[in-house]
């Protein structure tokens, strides 16, 4: 997705790794991965890379995307506004898909 400066739905998302965004129980699977990915990259580069999965209505990430950048101080909405940091965090990664040590563990993942 970050290489092709494209996000991805939810539901596009999840059939990509095999669960269906009607189950609840993979809805929350997906969180978790997201949040992982979040945690493990965000460590080593300061980005999201979450921010690529977005609602199918609003094309936003969830408001858990938004929590998680607040809990890691990469976001306080006193300072800008969600839609800001959304594309903030977008141009970073898309950037960071021109530097391919950064996805070395997605592509170690087979993907």
């Amino acid at each position: 997705m970050a290489k092709s400066g494209e996000t991805s739905e939810y539901g596009a998302f999840m059939n990509g790794i095999g669960l269906n965004w009607r189950n609840s129980h993979h809805r929350g699977l997906t969180g978790e991965i997201l949040g992982q990915i979040f945690t493990n990259i965000y460590d080593l580069y300061i980005f999201l890379p979450a921010v690529l999965v977005v609602n199918k209505a609003s094309k936003r990430p969830s408001e858990p995307f938004f929590q998680l950048g607040r809990d890691y101080g990469a976001y306080n909405p006193k300072k800008q506004s969600d839609a800001v940091f959304f594309e903030m965090m977008k141009t970073k990664v898309f950037a960071s898909a021109k530097r391919p040590a950064v996805w070395a563990w997605h592509d170690e993942l087979g993907a």
